[in-house]
């Protein structure tokens, strides 16, 4: 870095520490940022709620248990006995945000997202529940 500093070069990385684990030895990308003049982007944009932000912060520097209590006490944590309930759940979700939003949002779009959500033990089941 002092090498490219020295000749005026400019060095851009992108990425985030935080996000996934080195393969080998060593944290490169943490010390380059933590030991040179690093910018740091902090404004959400992907959330539009400033809840939602905010539980993303919390989430970002370890706070998941209110992380978490902030997603519950909005009503978006969702609770199943067991795997096949929480598919049956989520079907019924993706039908009843389909059926609202169909005329203002492209149905392939909510399509790619449920199935996504949906590689279950049960793929052809998933499929019949899509169909009706």
């Amino acid at each position: 870095m002092g090498q490219l500093q020295q000749r005026g070069c400019k060095v851009v990385l992108v990425g985030d520490p935080d996000q996934l684990q080195p393969i080998q030895a060593g944290k490169p990308f943490r010390d380059i940022t933590q030991n040179n003049n690093a910018a740091r982007l902090t404004e959400i944009r992907r959330q539009k709620s400033a809840w939602q932000r905010e539980a993303s912060r919390d989430l970002a520097n370890g706070h998941t248990e209110m992380a978490l209590q902030t997603y519950a006490d909005q009503g978006a944590v969702n609770k199943s006995l067991d795997r096949d309930q929480a598919i049956t759940a989520l079907v019924d979700d993706y039908v009843a945000i389909v059926n609202r939003t169909a005329q203002t949002q492209p149905v392939w779009q909510w399509h790619i997202a449920a199935l996504t959500c949906m590689q279950s033990t049960k793929p052809f089941e998933a499929q019949e529940m899509l169909r009706d």
